[in-house]
């Protein structure tokens, strides 16, 4: 994710989406929807998709966001 969003700060738009997007499938494995990493990554994504004029795709994501964090987590408690 972190390359991704430098590349995306770059504006590299075309070399930033695959990382991003292959970070958000990892990180929502693996992760809470609650937790920061994942957040940062589905902004840096909605954030792509919105400069290249996929608002409805960036529309959905975020709605997909917002309804993951409504879940309770199912992250194991340490």
């Amino acid at each position: 994710s972190g390359l991704g969003r430098a590349l995306l700060g770059e504006g590299k738009s075309s070399d930033a989406e695959p990382m991003l997007r292959d970070a958000l499938a990892i990180q929502s494995r693996r992760l809470g929807a609650d937790d920061e990493n994942l957040a940062s990554t589905i902004n840096g994504l909605t954030q792509l998709l919105q400069s290249t004029g996929r608002a409805e795709e960036a529309d959905s994501l975020r709605a997909w966001r917002d309804s993951a964090a409504t879940r309770p987590s199912t992250r194991p408690v340490d």
